[in-house]
């Protein structure tokens, strides 16, 4: 968690025929069945909506291609037209359950589930929108014991950047209950996004914010940086509050 080494360029969103090069979004690498699945937003060239899509490697540092073989997306806004905002198909997280069965989260402004097939590339049920009390985007699924979280972006009444709230659940498929805000807007930049890991017996929070500086300026929503902070848990399986810090990492766990 401390030293990182470039790989360069994965995937580019040109790599798939119907998608425009220059629209990319959020998106979420998992592994399954011995290769990695990179679960992407992208913008349709012929009419501008947002599609969710798949690709696939046999290494997380790629080369990645298209895993659909008809070429079609994965999502499309069909599928959600009860979205009231119309960009509703981004951000797609994927959560694969105890028994391998795998989840695909996404929305902005709606939080929608849906189950996928084993073999991670197409749709096993329908698409249902699940209640997330503030929800605004950024989805992020994992599981802890016996509890499933989702960390999001949260709309906080009176402030307009994004917050980080999450809700959890005893079944992947609900009923989910509000746990609370975790963290403060970004210190630069209106959005914040989040991604939970488990490593070396630690939990992370990874997220991102616009601090990356150019010329002593920083970067705003659309130069972002990478940042990290250590998770906690309660013994009743809440999450405790996150400060959000300059030093990340380079803090103890304790501090």
């Amino acid at each position: 968690m401390v030293h990182w080494k470039e790989h360069g360029p994965v995937l580019a969103a040109g790599d798939f025929p119907y998608a425009s090069p220059g629209g990319s979004w959020a998106g979420q690498v998992v592994e399954a069945n011995g290769k990695y699945y990179y679960y992407v937003t992208l913008d349709r060239k012929d009419n501008g909506e947002h599609t969710v899509d798949v690709a696939v490697s046999d290494s997380p540092t790629g080369p990645f291609r298209p895993a659909r073989k008809d070429g079609t997306p994965l999502i499309t806004d069909g599928m959600t037209p009860d979205s009231y905002r119309p960009n509703a198909d981004i951000d797609p997280t994927v959560l694969i359950d105890d028994d391998g069965t795998p989840w695909l989260a996404w929305g902005n402004g709606d939080c929608y589930m849906v189950k996928l097939k084993k073999n991670m590339i197409e749709l096993d049920g329908e698409v249902k929108k699940v209640p997330m009390r503030n929800y605004s985007e950024g989805p992020w699924l994992f599981k802890r014991g016996k509890y499933y979280y989702n960390v999001y972006a949260a709309d906080a009444p009176g402030v307009q950047p994004e917050q980080m709230c999450y809700s959890m659940a005893e079944s992947v498929e609900g009923p989910w209950r509000f746990g609370g805000y975790l963290t403060t807007s970004a210190n630069h930049g209106f959005t914040i996004h989040p991604s939970v890991i488990e490593f070396g017996g630690k939990w992370y929070f990874i997220y991102h914010d616009g601090s990356y500086s150019q010329n002593g300026e920083p970067g705003g929503d659309c130069r972002r940086s990478v940042c990290a902070e250590f998770l906690h848990f309660n013994p009743d399986g809440t999450i405790r509050p996150i400060r959000l810090t300059q030093e990340g990492l380079t803090l103890s766990d304790e501090d």
